[in-house]
Protein backbone atom coordinates (compact mmCIF):
# COMPACT_ATOMS: atom_id res chain seq x y z
CA UNK A 1 0.00 0.00 0.00
CA UNK A 2 1.75 3.05 -0.87
CA UNK A 3 1.69 6.05 1.59
CA UNK A 4 -1.07 8.32 0.30
CA UNK A 5 -3.48 4.92 0.41
CA UNK A 6 -2.37 4.50 3.82
CA UNK A 7 -2.66 8.49 4.70
CA UNK A 8 -6.19 8.67 3.11
CA UNK A 9 -7.46 5.72 4.78
CA UNK A 10 -6.48 7.30 8.00
CA UNK A 11 -7.96 10.67 7.68
CA UNK A 12 -11.24 8.90 6.99
CA UNK A 13 -11.30 6.64 9.58
CA UNK A 14 -13.53 7.81 12.35
CA UNK A 15 -12.04 5.62 15.85
CA UNK A 16 -15.11 7.39 18.03
CA UNK A 17 -17.31 5.36 15.41
CA UNK A 18 -15.68 2.08 15.09
CA UNK A 19 -15.06 1.93 19.03
CA UNK A 20 -18.73 2.17 19.55
CA UNK A 21 -19.35 -0.25 16.84
CA UNK A 22 -16.90 -3.00 18.90
CA UNK A 23 -18.34 -1.93 22.00
CA UNK A 24 -22.29 -2.67 20.62
CA UNK A 25 -20.90 -6.15 19.29
CA UNK A 26 -19.08 -6.87 22.96
CA UNK A 27 -22.18 -5.87 24.87
CA UNK A 28 -23.21 -9.62 26.18
CA UNK A 29 -19.88 -9.32 27.67
CA UNK A 30 -19.73 -6.23 29.14
CA UNK A 31 -23.54 -6.80 30.12
CA UNK A 32 -22.55 -10.67 31.82
CA UNK A 33 -19.88 -8.42 33.74
CA UNK A 34 -22.76 -5.93 34.81
CA UNK A 35 -25.68 -8.20 35.83
CA UNK A 36 -23.38 -12.17 36.44
CA UNK A 37 -20.04 -11.44 37.83
CA UNK A 38 -20.79 -7.63 39.62
CA UNK A 39 -24.27 -7.81 41.28
CA UNK A 40 -25.15 -11.73 41.55
CA UNK A 41 -21.46 -13.00 42.30
CA UNK A 42 -20.19 -10.09 44.25
CA UNK A 43 -23.71 -7.89 45.24
CA UNK A 44 -22.06 -5.05 44.30
CA UNK A 45 -22.81 -1.71 41.82
CA UNK A 46 -20.50 -0.06 39.34
CA UNK A 47 -18.50 1.53 42.42
CA UNK A 48 -17.80 -1.11 44.04
CA UNK A 49 -20.21 -0.84 46.94
CA UNK A 50 -21.85 -3.92 48.68
CA UNK A 51 -25.70 -3.37 48.19
CA UNK A 52 -26.49 -2.62 51.66
CA UNK A 53 -30.08 -3.80 53.03
CA UNK A 54 -29.51 -7.64 53.77
CA UNK A 55 -32.91 -9.59 52.90
CA UNK A 56 -35.94 -10.07 55.26
CA UNK A 57 -36.03 -13.89 56.73
CA UNK A 58 -39.16 -14.16 54.60
CA UNK A 59 -37.25 -12.95 51.16
CA UNK A 60 -34.11 -15.64 52.35
CA UNK A 61 -36.77 -18.13 52.93
CA UNK A 62 -37.57 -18.00 49.34
CA UNK A 63 -33.99 -17.53 48.03
CA UNK A 64 -32.70 -20.78 49.90
CA UNK A 65 -35.89 -22.85 48.37
CA UNK A 66 -34.91 -21.81 44.65
CA UNK A 67 -31.08 -22.37 45.47
CA UNK A 68 -30.20 -18.64 45.45
CA UNK A 69 -27.63 -16.94 47.30
CA UNK A 70 -28.55 -15.02 50.49
CA UNK A 71 -25.79 -13.58 51.96
CA UNK A 72 -25.71 -10.50 49.52
CA UNK A 73 -28.47 -8.88 46.92
CA UNK A 74 -28.31 -9.80 44.13
CA UNK A 75 -31.03 -7.79 42.22
CA UNK A 76 -32.30 -10.98 40.63
CA UNK A 77 -35.08 -13.62 41.50
CA UNK A 78 -36.54 -14.84 38.49
CA UNK A 79 -33.95 -12.90 35.82
CA UNK A 80 -36.41 -10.48 33.94
CA UNK A 81 -34.17 -7.25 35.52
CA UNK A 82 -31.21 -8.53 34.62
CA UNK A 83 -31.89 -10.12 31.25
CA UNK A 84 -33.04 -6.64 30.27
CA UNK A 85 -29.92 -5.06 30.64
CA UNK A 86 -29.04 -3.53 27.47
CA UNK A 87 -25.51 -1.37 26.72
CA UNK A 88 -25.92 1.58 24.83
CA UNK A 89 -23.14 2.54 22.77
CA UNK A 90 -24.72 5.13 20.17
CA UNK A 91 -22.53 7.72 21.91
CA UNK A 92 -20.16 8.58 24.58
CA UNK A 93 -20.58 8.92 27.42
CA UNK A 94 -21.44 4.43 26.79
CA UNK A 95 -24.12 3.49 29.42
CA UNK A 96 -26.07 0.68 30.80
CA UNK A 97 -29.29 0.01 31.65
CA UNK A 98 -32.44 -2.18 31.68
CA UNK A 99 -35.81 -2.16 30.09
CA UNK A 100 -37.80 -4.47 33.01
CA UNK A 101 -40.73 -2.84 34.69
CA UNK A 102 -38.96 -3.27 37.91
CA UNK A 103 -36.07 -1.08 36.61
CA UNK A 104 -37.49 2.63 38.60
CA UNK A 105 -38.43 0.67 41.70
CA UNK A 106 -34.76 -1.11 41.65
CA UNK A 107 -32.67 2.78 41.13
CA UNK A 108 -34.66 4.08 43.76
CA UNK A 109 -34.06 1.51 46.07
CA UNK A 110 -30.61 0.68 45.32
CA UNK A 111 -29.61 3.92 42.71
CA UNK A 112 -28.33 4.35 39.56
CA UNK A 113 -24.74 2.52 40.29
CA UNK A 114 -26.77 -0.70 39.73
CA UNK A 115 -25.80 0.44 36.38
CA UNK A 116 -22.40 0.35 34.84
CA UNK A 117 -19.10 -1.67 35.39
CA UNK A 118 -16.26 -1.37 38.38
CA UNK A 119 -12.76 -0.78 37.77
CA UNK A 120 -11.68 -4.53 37.58
CA UNK A 121 -14.42 -4.94 35.23
CA UNK A 122 -13.93 -2.10 32.99
CA UNK A 123 -10.15 -3.71 32.66
CA UNK A 124 -11.31 -6.76 31.89
CA UNK A 125 -13.83 -5.31 29.04
CA UNK A 126 -10.59 -3.70 27.62
CA UNK A 127 -8.47 -6.95 27.71
CA UNK A 128 -11.39 -8.74 25.97
CA UNK A 129 -12.04 -5.93 23.15
CA UNK A 130 -9.13 -4.35 22.32
CA UNK A 131 -8.39 -7.66 19.66
CA UNK A 132 -11.49 -6.90 18.02
CA UNK A 133 -10.59 -3.28 17.83
CA UNK A 134 -7.68 -3.73 16.65
CA UNK A 135 -8.79 -6.42 13.84
CA UNK A 136 -10.54 -3.47 12.34
CA UNK A 137 -7.99 -0.88 12.44
CA UNK A 138 -6.12 -3.24 10.48
CA UNK A 139 -8.85 -3.55 8.10
CA UNK A 140 -10.12 -0.05 8.14
CA UNK A 141 -6.72 0.79 7.49
CA UNK A 142 -5.26 -1.62 5.46
CA UNK A 143 -2.43 -3.08 7.49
Amino acid sequence: MSLQKFISNLKSYDVEKELLNVVQNNEDVIRDLNTEDQLFQKGIDSKGNKLPTPYAPFTIAIKQQKGQPTDRITLRDEGDFHNSFFVNADKFPIRIDATDEKRDKLVREWGEDIFGLTEQSLFETRKDILPDLQDVQKAKLGI
